[in-house]
């Protein structure tokens, strides 16, 4: 499992590297230099959570509030680390 995940931190740097100055690309490889005790789990994810792709509906309460009725377009699902989803919309 550990394997999976340096792999995929290892991949994510890679291709920030399109993006993003060789500098930058540089420290966040230094910080791929983990212990497997410091990993974490990896979890089923979205993997493409936005509005898009989240169904609501207005509620009949006084509030009128709206209700998540669905989450839809899971092509992109996976399991991946706890914290890839947080880094994929910080990164935006």
């Amino acid at each position: 499992m550990f394997s999976v995940q340096r792999h995929h931190d290892s991949h994510g740097v890679q291709q920030l590297s399109i993006f993003r100055p060789l500098t930058y690309v540089k420290f966040l490889r230094s910080l791929l230099k983990y212990e497997d005790s410091t990993l974490g789990e990896v979890v089923f994810t979205h993997g493409d959570v936005r509005t898009d792709n989240i169904m609501v509906k207005q509620d009949t309460d006084i509030n009128r509030s709206y209700v998540v009725t669905g989450i839809i377009d899971w092509v992109y699902s996976d399991f991946y680390p706890t914290y890839y989803e947080y880094n994929e919309y910080t990164a935006l």
